[in-house]
């Protein structure tokens, strides 16, 4: 398995289980998370709701 496989594996189990510790009843949800990197070593992060992505992944869901 490349290495580039191996992180993207990797980053999606770390990212589905930072959703289930942030998506609690009663908090904010997001659905979207955007990294930003700087040269200075420092980063910023948000976590958004984006409407478009959810309505395209429930027309995803209704597919099945």
């Amino acid at each position: 398995m490349s290495l580039l496989i191996y992180m993207e594996r990797r980053m999606s189990k770390l990212f589905k289980e930072l959703r289930k510790l942030t998506h609690k009843e009663g908090s904010d949800n997001w659905n979207k998370a955007i990294f930003t990197l700087y040269a200075d070593n420092k980063f910023n992060s948000d976590f958004i709701w984006d409407q478009e992505i959810e309505d395209e992944l429930d027309q995803l869901r209704n597919l099945n």
